[in-house]
């Protein structure tokens, strides 16, 4: 399908549940399938023999763990694709400034709001508001102080934080009359849910830590179900 995200965090969890350590853990975020594709109208059809999945997660051993849990078989089914794990590649963190530009590599969700109204998390922010900015930033705190890796110090130095979307972008899109949001599916806690995502490139200005964190760990809301990952433009 042209989305696979549900099935590539059905995935992930199956291999999570092989260890007590990771069954629970959910400070990551991956990519979709990323390769030459043509889209049709079942969904997407690959070209290249070669597709490649980025996952980032804070914690270098939980990457470790999933890396060798895919390589142990020699061959995954998903969907209609069979794939057959060849090598992987560590890229290092990139230099990150106060202002870094940003494209998204997954439907960026800025919010949890569908867990409390499904009618509010399906509801389109334009991201020219302050108000896409201001959930991003709570959601991005959130996280932040319950991954346990900063103080409550730290985290009263990080209130700059101000998401400016490409505006020549938003313009393009508009005129070309394409959608850069659109509804996704979600499970959270054994639920599903709909969730609106946007896909667009933005600035994003922010203490360098806070940076790193969302490079890392991805920007937003569920991305453990493979949203809100980012890479720099």
């Amino acid at each position: 399908p042209y989305y696979h995200q549900h099935l590539l965090a059905n995935w992930i969890n199956s291999l999570k549940s092989k260890d007590t350590q990771w069954q629970h853990y959910d400070q990551y975020t991956f990519s979709s399938l990323r390769g030459q594709a043509s889209s049709l109208k079942a969904g997407l059809r690959y070209r290249h023999d070669q597709l490649r999945l980025v996952l980032s997660a804070l914690n270098e051993a939980f990457v470790d763990f999933l890396v060798q849990a895919i390589f142990e078989q020699e061959t995954w089914e998903l969907g209609m694709i069979h794939l057959a794990p060849v090598q992987v590649d560590k890229q290092p963190l990139p230099e990150l400034g106060t202002a870094t530009s940003y494209l998204c590599l997954s439907p960026l969700v800025p919010s949890f709001a569908a867990l409390q109204d499904e009618e509010a998390g399906r509801q389109f922010i334009n991201p020219q508001r302050d108000l896409f900015s201001d959930w991003l930033y709570e959601c991005t705190m959130n996280s932040m102080e319950q991954s346990e890796l900063y103080t409550a110090a730290d985290i009263s130095t990080f209130f700059k934080f101000q998401l400016v979307p490409d505006h020549d972008y938003l313009q393009k899109i508009k005129r070309q009359g394409k959608l850069f949001a659109r509804n996704y599916p979600v499970a959270y806690q054994g639920k599903q849910y709909e969730v609106r995502g946007y896909v667009l490139p933005f600035t994003l200005h922010a203490h360098p830590q806070v940076q790193a964190y969302v490079y890392t760990r991805g920007l937003g809301a569920f991305t453990q179900q493979g949203l809100g990952m980012l890479d720099v433009s």
